[in-house]
């Protein structure tokens, strides 16, 4: 679900670039981040995610068109507060579905969505037939990213991306 107050504090450090500037360049990607994205995707779309490979496979292929290399990392165990806040997500969803307000508990819907193990699998066996480097971090993906920017393992990273 991330955290919601961080971009901003970010901001004077953030730089946009145009992503064939980072050529040669290896990127840290949230497995999870991608998966929301393709789901809120697709289900905007038609309603269901049949085509959750396909979209992961363009998002890689768009970092690897540039010259990127994808280094995706997946969450581990969960960890029970974002459980609970899930959870909470879902309940004032179902309020808002209920009073008619389907884009607001859409919205809500697609943040507290939970990654079914075949969904991670998809991913995973995708990373495996493209010859993607991946790791399933201990818990939460964000940590495992931070630590491998830190030491160098990788040179950037990508939380979302942008297709225009």
């Amino acid at each position: 679900m991330g955290i919601n107050t961080l971009l901003p504090f970010l901001k004077d450090v953030t730089v946009k670039v145009n992503i064939e500037s980072l050529n040669g360049q290896s990127a840290a990607v949230d497995a999870s981040c991608w998966i929301h994205r393709a789901l809120s995707t697709r289900y905007k779309q038609n309603g269901n995610d049949s085509r959750l490979q396909g979209i992961l496979e363009l998002y890689i292929d768009i970092l690897q068109r540039s010259g990127i290399k994808p280094f995706i990392v997946f969450d581990g165990l969960p960890l029970l507060a974002k459980e609970k806040k899930q959870n909470k997500a879902r309940t004032k969803a179902a309020e808002h579905m209920q009073k008619g307000e389907t884009s607001a508990a859409n919205k809500l819907l697609v943040g507290s969505a939970q990654i079914a193990y075949a969904m991670t699998t998809t991913f995973i066996r995708l990373c495996r037939y493209k010859n993607i480097d991946y790791i399933v971090a201990p818990y939460e993906a964000d940590s495992q990213i931070a630590f491998l920017t830190r030491n160098g393992h990788v040179d950037l990273l990508s939380m979302r991306i942008q297709i225009y």
